[in-house]
């Protein structure tokens, strides 16, 4: 439930009103909340508020904390195997959500508001303790601290150590001497035993770890007992830097002294000039092994000041801790060098499964025009050790997006979730490769194995029809798709090129080339028993059935009776082979036409292309899926021959695969 903005309350019954409205709202389990957060962790130049969080709880289960909105935010419980088990909503403070921490004793939300006045009265932070049973227990609030608007252009992370509570943040300061309002990071720190703030680190300059502009940050209390902050700047430094503060974990202050000054090490300089913003680097994480500390960043290389290059390089930054000192040098690893010009990599996540090591992922993805939203081309992965060596990146070409939830170690696997406008998705890593369990007790789909490739496009040599010679244009298409077991032939030796293709016969093709574990098990289930051979087909195809994988794609539309055995039409096959290369390229259903549409730089076409699946149809032009007919037209309501129908799935192919 949605809660007002807190206002300022002066009687005793208002009071009343303001701690009741704090209570968390507790709710049985029942369906899980619907959010949108894949690959909601890739930055441009700076970072977001993380809003998904997954962590183990006290029944040895799992906990999902996500900022729906800056008012609601949901708190659901997950078994082992991703059953809901509980749901409670917990109210949004001040302005805006900034962030959670879960901590060993008390959970922590902090809440953000803007200081346009640039007042010292003002509550700009408001940090808020909750116990592991969601009791609302207190709050620290922080006024004025130089800042117009804390959480301006970054991120929020927080760190605990010795009864402390440390947040590490960026803020928008008040307007300097030339007229503008700077940006650089902010610390905060919190005795969370009475909710006390014993210092906020908000002056310009000094000693106390401060990078301007920081636009994503990092805080990490060490199995050493230091405190330790990254930071992603654009001019002082430009680079990433890492501080090692030189007070300990556990202490009420991160402010060093001249004397004693914080340690710090910094990658290469970003190409750019100081105080460009964008600095094509997406930073991913820190991390510390039993040797040293590791950090995580994709870096898009610049031609002049502005352009990018396509090459995109995924970096791990290793420093031992025996050599940390200012002035050291990161040991940096490549681990690709992505040379297609609309796909870079995305940002990486570093997960420990330990002091030995742990594995980093991430998502290659590519920015469709006209509004570069990031789109999931692959998940990308490898282990690394102590030494910040890393293992063979492995590679899965199908949906497996991340989202801002900080993947975990939990049971032996790596464990994230992800919503894109549904409820979650738990994906699983280990050794073996990935797998996909919806919430709420379905089962699980493998989404790829550890070392596998994509499918290799058969040729087809030697696939020989009496009436489809050599030098038929779709004799190459018709071989490959006879060879990978998309279609066969008559038995006297013919294949009819030119026969019309049925809904059925295109959702059988399709389904063996694309979907067919799938398809093999609806063939198998006892209920279509004695049905003709094409109902568990459609019902697969068009998501008829709940328990189908295109239950929320259907590649093919309608009822199995009413369109199994009509022929298809070219609007309605640009539909189906759009929505596969959608489904198999991991865009997802809703962005299949935005997707593909965003491809078409030329719309000459458009007059020809008209009716109900024209922005398909015009999209499959363009990419090259489908071609216009000889006169021009594209003929919507053209059916489809077996030949055509051979050509536009290997092309499918060669567009998911190739």
């Amino acid at each position: 439930m949605k809660k007002a903005v807190l206002r300022s309350l002066t009687s005793a019954l208002c009071a009343l009103v303001l701690v009741l409205g704090l209570i968390p709202s507790a709710q049985a389990a029942g369906t899980p909340a619907v959010s949108d957060n894949a690959l909601d962790n890739c930055y441009g130049f700076n970072a977001n508020a993380v809003k998904s969080y997954l962590y183990i709880n006290a029944s040895g289960g799992l906990t999902r904390v996500e900022a729906l909105t800056n008012k609601e935010i949901v708190v659901e419980d997950y078994s082992p195997s991703f059953a809901l088990l509980s749901q409670r909503t917990i109210p949004g403070e001040l302005e805006y959500y900034a962030g959670f921490f879960p901590g060993q004793s008390y959970n922590f939300f902090v809440f953000v508001q803007r200081n346009n006045s640039e007042s010292d009265s003002v509550e700009v932070v408001r940090v808020v303790k909750y116990d592991k049973s969601w009791n609302r227990l207190g709050h620290a609030s922080v006024y004025g601290a130089n800042t117009r608007m804390a959480l301006s252009n970054s991120t929020l992370r927080c760190a605990e150590a010795g009864g402390m509570l440390y947040v590490h943040t960026g803020h928008q300061m008040y307007k300097s001497s030339d007229g503008y309002n700077h940006q650089a990071n902010m610390n905060i720190v919190v005795r969370q035993n009475d909710m006390q703030v014993t210092e906020t680190g908000y002056g310009v300059g000094g000693y106390n770890n401060y990078v301007s502009h920081s636009f994503n940050q990092f805080i990490m209390a060490d199995s050493l007992g230091n405190l330790l902050t990254l930071n992603q700047g654009d001019g002082h430094p430009r680079a990433l830097v890492i501080h090692k503060l030189s007070g300990k974990a556990g202490s009420e202050s991160m402010i060093c002294t001249p004397s004693n000054p914080a340690a710090s090490v910094q990658t290469e300089r970003f190409d750019g000039p100081d105080g460009e913003n964008q600095t094509n680097v997406w930073t991913g994480g820190m991390a510390e092994t039993s040797t040293g500390y590791l950090m995580a960043y994709a870096q898009r290389k610049l031609e002049g000041q502005y352009v990018p290059l396509p090459l995109t390089q995924m970096k791990l930054a290793y420093i031992s801790k025996a050599d940390f000192k200012t002035g050291a040098t990161f040991q940096i690893r490549q681990l690709t060098a992505n040379t297609k010009t609309s796909q870079v990599e995305g940002t990486p996540f570093l997960v420990p499964t330990g002091p030995d090591g742990g594995w980093i992922l991430w998502n290659s993805v590519s920015n469709p025009a006209p509004d570069y939203t990031e789109v999931n081309e692959g998940l990308r992965y490898a282990t690394y050790s102590a030494d910040g060596s890393v293992g063979p990146v492995q590679k899965l070409n199908k949906a497996a997006p991340l989202s801002d939830c900080q993947p975990i170690y939990y049971n032996g696997k790596v464990v994230w979730y992800v919503t894109s406008s549904s409820a979650p998705v738990f994906y699983c890593l280990d050794a073996s490769g990935v797998t996909a369990t919806p919430a709420n007790g379905f089962a699980s789909q493998v989404v790829g194995e550890a070392g596998s490739v994509p499918p290799t496009r058969l040729e087809g040599n030697g696939v020989s029809f009496s009436d489809v010679p050599a030098s038929h244009p779709a004799y190459n298409d018709i071989a490959s798709c006879v060879a990978m077991g998309a279609v066969s032939g008559y038995t006297d030796g013919t294949f009819h090129p030119d026969e019309q293709v049925t809904y059925a016969q295109i959702a059988a093709m399709a389904g063996k080339l694309f979907y067919q574990k799938d398809l093999e098990k609806f063939q198998a289930d006892p209920q279509y028993a004695g049905k003709p051979w094409y109902v568990p087909v459609m019902e697969m195809a068009t998501g008829f059935q709940s328990s189908s994988v295109m239950y929320n794609l259907y590649y093919v539309r309608g009822y199995t009776e009413e369109y199994a055995n009509k022929p298809l039409p070219r609007g309605d096959l640009a539909t189906i082979i759009s929505r596969i290369a959608s489904d198999k390229k991991g865009y997802g259903y809703y962005k299949d036409i935005e997707y593909l549409k965003s491809q078409v730089t030329d719309y000459t076409e458009g007059p020809s292309v008209k009716g109900e699946h024209w922005g398909e149809a015009l999209a499959c032009v363009h990419t090259g899926l489908l071609n216009l007919k000889s006169d021009g037209s594209f003929g919507m309501f053209d059916t489809v021959t077996r030949a055509e129908a051979c050509t536009a799935l290997v092309r499918v192919f060669d567009f998911v695969y190739g």
